[in-house]
């Protein structure tokens, strides 16, 4: 998505970042080398799908120590992971996951009520 709102920053660790566009309710995730656009249910899509990956046990996919893999649906592209590259994805997308759902609740905790 080109959007060229102000984008806010949820959570970043060494080799990425998740910025949030709060026009939009879009999320831009960097990771090394990848830069995924999302709206706010495709988010939680990847997170959901980072989050279930398991590791390849066939020493014959898993070149280099890249266990977990991610693919299109006709297997013509993919991305492969170390483990500490998945253990950092996690981290960085239930880092941004954690962040949003605080701001969620503080917006709701500071917006003034009806009753008043």
């Amino acid at each position: 998505m080109d959007c060229h709102h102000h984008l806010d920053g949820l959570y970043e660790t060494e080799h990425g970042a998740v910025y949030r566009c709060c026009q939009c309710d879009w999320f831009n995730v960097f990771f090394g080398p990848i830069i995924l656009s999302n709206s706010r249910a495709g988010f939680d899509q990847l997170h959901a799908l980072i989050d279930s990956l398991e590791p390849e046990l066939d020493p014959a996919h898993h070149a280099f120590g890249r266990r977990y893999h991610l693919h299109t649906a006709n297997h013509q592209f993919g991305l492969a992971f170390t483990q500490a590259e998945i253990d950092e994805l996690r981290e960085l997308l239930d880092g941004a996951v954690a962040m949003d759902e605080l701001d969620r609740l503080l917006d709701d905790a500071l917006r003034p009520s009806d009753d008043s």
